[in-house]
């Protein structure tokens, strides 16, 4: 979303608790009334009870991929973007109940109660056990589903959040009794040079594929569920966006880990490195314009990547003025690492620098001859981007190194700055009315709209057979402080004469910013 400065002429703080906004107010659909068992016993699908959207979601999904109830697991987390270390243990825990009680191949050996480990469900004996008998491939985590935590005692050499879902993907068939640097190469061994190609084994591999339905709001997570089934049905096409250069943007290359080889090129490194050309085969491109304008730098005109060229390369992010692709259009793959997405730039003009195609120029609705059609038609959820010019590709895949699927959301009005852009973990995202406000009708809301009023979670060690009565830790700081430009202000350029110094009794205070920092506890 663009800055509050582009719509809104006030800001209003307003904490309060936990309330069903209008729009949740229709009792939330579940999926009691689901067929029991569906077409597959491979996929898991979790929702968080304590979420307003997320079973509606769940069951959205179960019903478009004919799945039954056994596929779907319930579990009691607080539905925030984050959890520390014992929420994630009591979420992983959760999940380990219900998919030994319920996702085994028929005749497996009852599940062991841990007595060492992490016990009762997690240790050595009872993962070895679950990744030799679940029938369970791939996770789908729902918008509700906290999306990152913190790892107590980690020992990896950097302190800060992790990827839920990335570690759910391991950490369920897996037995860590600390925090470890996941470097398994089980399935790209198998992959091969492509010819190994298989689906995930979970009893030889360690691990589950896990993908993430979610976000801003439930209307935009269904979408997201129609766009998934609407690209299988119309196949993908589109154009590739890559690298031929280092690691900040993420060198694409093929490589063959049975062999310990490139599969396509004969370097990776250095001013003979050819290993990425193979992207070009992706979509047979052949023509040498395409290729030639690496031979120049990127900042001129000949250094930048023509607009017709299905595959094109960069060695900063696309969308941005110092990109070889200042523009982007038609968007089918995008090959590049955590500071290569184009979330990575943080510019709302960045955004709109990625297009449909390339004749489009009306990007933002109020800019449109119709402004209140193209907001209706929009599919941002704040109806502020003419979606019919900006967007992706139908079908367009992009690469997430650090498998952040949603991290967080966050927007700050115009001129406010904080620590981690304004907020330090738990914070849910601002929701932004246009019904209330100071001296118009817009302000910004701090609470958390996807909650259920008396959300309840599991003590650390409850006992996972009965349902849970701890109230959920809701808590959520915001730290923000305005910025304030000082006109250049005139010189005296006589010199001065220095006062005598004096000895004066009592602190000084030093200049303090001006700064605003709430802590909301429930």
């Amino acid at each position: 979303m663009k800055s509050l400065g582009h719509s809104c002429a006030a800001l209003i703080f307003i904490i309060a608790p936990l309330v069903l906004s209008e729009a949740h107010a229709e009792p939330i659909l579940c999926d009691d009334d689901l067929q029991v068992a569906g077409s597959r016993d491979d996929i898991l699908v979790i929702v968080n009870d304590n979420s307003l959207d997320s079973c509606a979601v769940g069951r959205y999904y179960a019903e478009q991929r004919d799945l039954g109830k056994k596929n779907i697991v319930h579990i009691a987390a607080p539905a925030s973007y984050w959890l520390n270390f014992t929420e994630f243990c009591s979420l992983r825990d959760q999940i380990i109940k219900y998919m030994q009680e319920n996702t085994l191949v028929p005749g497996a050996p009852p599940a062991p109660v841990c007595t060492d480990g992490d016990g009762p469900y997690y240790c050595q004996a009872s993962a070895d056990h679950l990744r030799e008998h679940t029938q369970i491939r791939y996770l789908v985590t729902t918008r509700g589903v906290p999306t990152r935590t913190t790892i107590d005692g980690s020992t990896l050499p950097y302190n800060s959040s992790t990827s839920v879902d990335n570690y759910l993907a391991y950490w369920l068939l897996r037995y860590f009794s600390i925090d470890v640097s996941f470097n398994f190469r089980e399935r790209e061994i198998a992959f091969k040079d492509g010819r190994g190609m298989r689906r995930v084994n979970p009893a030889h591999d360690g691990e589950l594929i896990v993908g993430r339905i979610d976000g801003v709001n439930r209307e935009a997570t269904m979408a997201l569920i129609d766009r998934i089934i609407d690209v299988e049905n119309n196949g993908i096409y589109g154009k590739v966006y890559g690298s031929r250069f280092g690691k900040y943007l993420g060198r694409a290359q093929w490589y063959d880990y049975s062999a310990n080889a490139l599969v396509y090129g004969t370097s990776s490194t250095g001013e003979n490195a050819d290993s990425w050309r193979y992207q070009l085969g992706l979509f047979g491109e052949s023509r040498p314009e395409c290729v030639d304008y690496l031979n120049y730098p990127r900042y001129s005109s000949e250094g930048k990547a023509p607009q017709n060229c299905q595959v094109r390369f960069s060695e900063s992010l696309p969308g941005t003025s110092g990109s070889r692709t200042p523009l982007v259009d038609d968007a089918l793959i995008y090959l590049g690492s955590l500071h290569g997405q184009v979330s990575a730039a943080g510019d709302f003009n960045n955004l709109l620098s990625w297009t449909h195609n390339t004749t489009c120029t009306v990007k933002l609705c109020e800019d449109d001859t119709d402004p209140v059609a193209c907001r209706a038609q929009s599919t941002d959820a704040f109806g502020e981007i003419n979606t019919a010019c900006v967007g992706l590709g139908e079908g367009f895949m992009g690469f997430n190194y650090m498998s952040f699927p949603l991290s967080y959301l966050t927007v700050w009005p115009t001129d406010w700055k904080g620590p981690k852009g304004g907020s330090l973990d738990n914070m849910a995202f601002p929701e932004l009315r246009d019904d209330i406000g100071a001296d118009d009708t817009y302000s910004l809301w701090f609470r958390n709209t996807d909650s259920t009023p008396d959300p309840l979670c599991y003590a650390a060690g409850a006992d996972l057979t009965t349902p849970p009565t701890l109230p959920c830790r809701d808590q959520r700081r915001i730290a923000l402080y305005p910025v304030i430009a000082i006109s250049p202000q005139p010189v005296n350029v006589i010199p001065q004469q220095a006062a005598p110094s004096r000895s004066v009794s009592g602190s000084t205070s030093p200049m303090r910013k001006t700064g605003l920092t709430i802590v909301l506890k429930r």
